[in-house]
């Protein structure tokens, strides 16, 4: 429960899914509408020391926002192996990382406003290679770029980013310079 004018950050570490993993997760937050919401929820391709690349069985995640137990957001995800579509290391690729942020509230407006300027274009990895270092663009050479949606969520101060990252330190990154207007 997010209570009137406080402000929630949850930023955890990615989780890692060993192979056959069959991996669940539920989550309910419940929001008033004075407070603000970062929550960041990401999953990593495994212990890749144990050839574990995105060798979980299934990861399947749920979240779910309430205004006065109004539903407003709903965002469900499900990886899983299917003899259609292929391998979640098939359908990911060379990415480590995969995630979502959900912004709400009044305190993260500048952060959904910075976010706005990025969502017309193909692929945001454009703005953050403006910022890295030669040394950083070499260092990187060989993961996939950051892959970066921005949907906006009609009549609620809120927006949802999604990602794909090479690493778990790119994404660390990356929600650096997504978040920085707040600090």
């Amino acid at each position: 429960n997010v209570k009137h004018n406080s402000l929630l950050v949850y930023i955890p570490d990615p989780i890692v899914c060993f192979n056959e993993a069959k991996y669940k997760q539920s989550v309910r937050l419940n929001i008033d509408l004075e407070s603000s919401v970062v929550f960041v929820d990401c999953f990593s391709s495994g212990r890749l020391g144990r050839d574990d690349f995105w060798g979980a069985h299934c990861i399947q995640n749920s979240l779910n926002m309430y205004l006065d137990d109004n539903l407003i957001v709903s965002e469900n995800q499900r990886l899983s192996h299917d003899s259609i579509a292929g391998s979640i290391s098939e359908r990911i690729g060379h990415y480590h990382v995969f995630g979502m942020i959900l912004l709400f509230g009044n305190r993260t407006a500048r952060v959904r406003q910075r976010l706005e300027a990025f969502k017309g274009r193909q692929f945001f990895h454009q703005k953050k290679n403006e910022i890295l270092s030669q040394k950083d663009l070499i260092r990187n050479q060989h993961q996939p770029a950051a892959m970066v949606s921005v949907t906006s969520v009609v009549g609620h101060s809120n927006c949802i980013v999604r990602f794909l990252c090479g690493s778990s330190e790119e994404m660390f990154e990356l929600l650096r310079e997504i978040l920085q207007p707040m600090s």
